[in-house]
């Protein structure tokens, strides 16, 4: 997976639901995409390990 396709399958999956809940818990929500972590595992298990990936979707600064 790149860049591209990661971001389009977080878009996908984001949940105003979770973004709500994650708001209770004291974590800001205008930068977030609610995704469960359940979700965020499998994208990860089709990226496999890509520092270079990591370092991009970092500098995004989303949760």
């Amino acid at each position: 997976m790149e860049f591209d396709d990661v971001i389009k399958e977080l878009v996908k999956l984001s949940d105003t639901e979770n973004i709500e809940g994650m708001a209770r818990f004291g974590i800001k929500p205008q930068k977030a995409y609610g995704v469960r972590i359940p979700e965020l595992r499998k994208i990860a298990k089709k990226t496999g390990k890509n520092h270079l990936l990591a370092k991009e979707l970092w500098k995004v600064d989303y949760r």
